[in-house]
């Protein structure tokens, strides 16, 4: 009879402990985690704004690449102002303001490039111009041939003694396959040196539609 009471004395005293050290888990695990559905949702939020965004010391926002796979994301957009009048023959020159500067995640990140670009004519007769996409100092997204290749080409519609504006568009998925930072940017050339190259609008000043100042950008987007 002594062994049952002591059997059961010890198991009384066994569950009380349990009981014990359950309430105290517990009580911890609620300290620890959200009471909320809504406050676990904020919490979430937090992180991925925290991980996709960030600031400067200056407060500029940013898109945060560590570690996160941003595909489809626009990583830079960037625009020209009004030029001043460029003869691009027999060089090649670079398009004003037009650059963009990225670090690939990983080495097999691509990158789209997007060119809108708004250039007129005002000397020399019609003429063809032609861009081409820039990876640091390397040409991307040529043609082929034993002549001059570019990305892409245009040219503004000839009327009497001066010329309209055109626009000229362009796109290249550039695969770099570095970690490095990468510097996209765009040049052009013409027919010969008597032309007058202008971006944004012509080389005149009037306040109609024909003389109208517009932009010119150039797009990087992650794939």
């Amino acid at each position: 009879m002594r062994i049952i009471y002591i059997y059961i004395y010890t198991t009384i005293l066994i569950v009380i402990c349990c009981t014990i050290v359950y309430i105290l888990i517990d009580r911890k695990y609620k300290n620890s985690r959200p009471d909320t559905k809504s406050e676990i949702q904020r919490n979430l939020s937090n992180q991925i704004i925290g991980n996709l965004l960030q600031t400067d010391s200056s407060g500029n926002l940013s898109v945060a690449q560590n570690g996160l796979s941003l595909t489809g994301s626009i990583l830079q957009a960037v625009s020209t102002k009004r030029s001043n009048g460029y003869k691009p023959f027999p060089n090649w020159i670079d398009v004003p303001d037009l650059s963009v500067s990225v670090t690939p995640i990983s080495a097999d990140v691509k990158f789209l490039l997007t060119a809108n670009i708004t250039f007129g004519q005002y000397e020399g007769g019609p003429t063809t111009t032609v861009f081409r996409f820039m990876r640091n100092s390397d040409p991307v997204g040529l043609g082929s041939g034993n002549k001059i290749v570019g990305s892409f080409r245009a040219s503004p519609s000839h009327e009497a003694s001066y010329n309209w504006t055109a626009k000229a568009i362009g796109n290249y998925l550039d695969a770099p396959a570095t970690t490095t930072s990468i510097t996209y940017t765009l040049q052009f050339i013409t027919y010969d040196s008597s032309r007058v190259i202008y971006f944004n609008g012509l080389g005149y000043d009037g306040n109609t539609a024909d003389e109208a100042i517009c932009i010119s950008t150039l797009t990087v987007q992650q794939c």
